[in-house]
């Protein structure tokens, strides 16, 4: 059983004992779990308005494999934003979706292996103040990563996946579809290490802590970026 937290109560007595019994008490960890939520963004490219809906499953089949499932739908208020905040002339529907199973103890009990699906449909936003007709463009972005992960000690964390993206530009109702626009597909390795040597993560007075991310794409791995 997986717990969520644990209390040790020691038994002090008065005047003291040279023994002290303490009282240990548990309490069970929650394996699924069913989020719901609302939201917006407002900043100098972009407002939106969007729902938030997961699901988790801490215990998939047993041996304590972890399924997510994660849903942010909305809709962004083009041109609308906090530099240039103005009525809405056109309305873009975006979504970012994204699953990921894990499977603790693959090949050896520390490393964790896992796949993380997703697939995002969303305009493309760069201009601070642009104009009401600017051609927006829009792509749909299914990718996948797929690698292990392990903790080597205390202080050294590594991940090393492999990356299929693929940025395919369409239009929305009433919109032309700029030609210009290639279809794109990202194929690269990629390995993320973290060193912490900080005292606490969260409440941190002292220590060090670095983040390095290492990705190659082409060559042998194809794809139409180098």
């Amino acid at each position: 059983e997986v717990f969520s937290a644990v209390h040790v109560i020691p038994a002090l007595s008065d005047p003291p004992k040279p023994v002290v019994p303490i009282a240990v008490q548990v309490e069970p960890a929650q394996l699924r779990s069913v989020r719901l939520g609302a939201g917006g963004e407002l900043d100098e490219i972009k407002t939106d308005a969007h729902l938030i809906a997961g699901w988790e499953d801490h215990d998939l089949l047993g041996g304590l494999r972890d399924f997510s499932v994660d849903l942010k739908p909305g809709i962004v208020l083009y041109p609308t934003s906090l530099t240039d905040f103005r009525t809405p002339k056109r309305f873009f529907y975006e979504q970012h979706l994204r699953l990921q199973f894990r499977q603790p103890g693959a090949f050896e009990a520390r490393t964790t292996a896992f796949v993380r699906p997703e697939l995002n449909i969303y305009p493309l936003l760069v201009q601070a103040k642009p104009s009401s007709d600017s051609v927006v463009p829009n792509y749909i972005e299914p990718k996948v990563a797929v690698g292990v992960e392990r903790r080597f000690g205390k202080h050294f964390f590594s991940t090393l996946a492999y990356n299929l993206q693929g940025e395919k530009p369409f239009a929305y109702p009433g919109q032309q579809l700029d030609p210009a626009l290639p279809t794109a597909l990202l194929s690269f390795p990629q390995l993320v290490t973290q060193i912490d040597f900080r005292d606490d993560p969260v409440h941190t007075h002292a220590g060090f802590a670095a983040n390095v991310d290492l990705q190659f794409a082409g060559g042998p791995f194809g794809g139409t970026a180098t």
